[in-house]
């Protein structure tokens, strides 16, 4: 990816069907009840959809699942997100009416060395269309620390070595690719949060070869299973 090519998302009105961690609870809908056990898996899936019509016809259609554990020993998470998107506008200039299309999938385990400390690995997967991303897999060993962790702060700051594999195009590479990250979350009360996450991964071969991926949003509780998300993607 010689010329990185950034990719927003904006997704509004967001219904998340959850059991997480600031809004779970054990029966019914309040979600200000007591959050579920620390060591239970909390799971979550999401639908986005945006339409306009007018001088041009746009789609977006976002669907995302997680699930994540965290127990006194280790760290578990998993998640996968697919977008479409279309605007009949482009059809004719572009030969296309594609937005976007893409499938990203990510996996990860963090050993717990101290109750801020960790070690791990972590997997991503990224398929992108637009991008011509035919495939992108990176592997990435992980040694984070909590620079902030209690019951309404979380913020982590982790890095590398890694490895990439990817087809760009008909181009098809390898590389090795430090990686350097953070996650913050802010629990602002028992049915809201902000959260956001950020990574770059870089070619050590090539200095104007490197990934950039990001997330910032809020997200609301409406129920004990239902939350409304604001986020911006890159």
């Amino acid at each position: 990816m010689k010329n990185p090519i950034w990719h927003f998302c904006l997704t509004l009105c967001l219904f998340l069907v959850a059991s997480s961690a600031f809004a779970a609870c054990e029966k019914g809908d309040d979600p200000c009840a007591p959050a579920k056990a620390k060591d239970s898996w909390n799971k979550s899936l999401a639908f986005g959809l945006n339409l306009t019509s007018g001088n041009s016809d746009t789609l977006l259609v976002t669907a995302l699942g997680a699930a994540n554990r965290e127990t006194d020993s280790d760290l578990i998470d998993f998640g996968v997100s697919a977008s479409y998107g279309e605007d009949d506008a482009l059809e004719e200039s572009q030969g296309s009416s594609t937005t976007r299309n893409d499938v990203r999938a990510s996996a990860g385990y963090n050993y717990k060395l101290s109750e801020r400390m960790y070690t791990g690995l972590g997997t991503k997967f990224l398929y992108d269309e637009i991008a011509d991303v035919k495939y992108r897999v990176n592997l990435n060993p992980t040694f984070g620390y909590f620079l902030l962790k209690d019951a309404d702060f979380t913020l982590g700051i982790e890095g590398g070595p890694g490895y990439t594999f990817e087809k760009v195009a008909d181009e098809t590479d390898d590389y090795f690719s430090p990686r350097i990250a953070d996650r913050f979350e802010w629990i602002i009360s028992c049915t809201s949060k902000l959260f956001q996450t950020a990574e770059v991964l870089f070619d050590v071969t090539d200095s104007e070869n490197y990934i950039v991926n990001a997330e910032i949003g809020v997200e609301a509780a409406l129920n004990s299973s239902l939350a409304l998300v604001v986020s911006l993607r890159e």
